[in-house]
């Protein structure tokens, strides 16, 4: 038999010489060529399709052949090496040689080294219950953070952009048009337009209570109330909050005509 003779010949740095394509291709080990960017072929390997159940084999006789194949690839196909030992797992049959106890040590090392594909549908096979809901409450809670941290991270760019745009119009007359049009404005995000109204509603309560008396013009006077309108609308201000605000105002061409 090839592993046999494998076993016979020994494994080298250079190879199982001669026999090497042909084991490899009993057991589909894949090894052929592809063709790179530029045109030319290089060697390619595949070893995560192994398939190592012979039903004249032993179990012995499967322990043998394996042992032979993880060296031969460790050895010669070390980029390989994790795939092959993922797909020796992946085949429950294989575990009518390979003890499950085993196996699930194998698995277990694998899982430390933060390899991701094949891994899915080992848990499956090696993980028991408990510990599978453990690592979906784990996925869950991490998955949790992630978007409590992404969260935050919009958040932050929405009041920076807020500040840089209060500190642009501050001191202006077009101050209240500009953020009548920065909370009014298109959003996709639903959060991202709670939070324009929310930061702009915090603003102009601590404006307002800095400065009880108001001086604006008309223009602009209009441009308030329809800012508060909205966000009274919107149910982000109260009806007391738009009136305290409004009673602060004194618009400045009414105060001319007085004069």
């Amino acid at each position: 038999m090839l592993f046999r003779i494998a076993e016979e010949i020994g494994i080298s740095d250079e190879g199982l010489f001669a026999v090497e394509a042909l084991l490899l291709e009993s057991v589909r080990m894949v090894a052929g060529h592809r063709r790179g960017y530029y045109g030319n072929y290089y060697s390619s390997h595949n070893f995560s399709g192994v398939d190592l159940v012979r039903p004249f084999l032993s179990v012995e006789d499967h322990r043998k052949l394996f042992w032979i194949l993880e060296r031969h690839t460790f050895l010669n196909y070390p980029d390989q090496y994790l795939p092959f030992l993922t797909g020796v797992l992946s085949k429950e049959d294989h575990l009518l040689w390979f003890p499950k106890e085993d196996a699930r040590k194998v698995f277990l090392a694998i899982s430390e080294t933060g390899r991701k594909k094949g891994m899915e549908n080992l848990r499956k096979i090696y993980l028991t219950e408990d510990e599978l809901e453990e690592l979906k409450l784990k996925r869950q809670e991490k998955e949790k953070r992630r978007l409590l941290l992404e969260q935050r991270r919009r958040k932050e760019a929405i009041r920076k952009d807020f500040d840089w745009r209060v500190a642009k119009s501050r001191g202006t007359d077009t101050q209240f048009a500009e953020l009548y049009d920065y909370v009014e404005r298109y959003c996709r995000e639903r959060e991202e337009k709670k939070e324009k109204r929310y930061i702009t509603k915090r603003y102009l309560c601590s404006l307002f209570q800095r400065n009880p008396c108001m001086l604006l013009e008309r223009e602009e006077a209009g441009s308030l109330c329809k800012l508060l309108r909205f966000l009274f609308l919107k149910e982000e201000l109260t009806f007391e909050e738009m009136k305290r605000m409004l009673d602060c105002v004194e618009v400045e061409d009414e105060r001319k005509e007085a004069a």
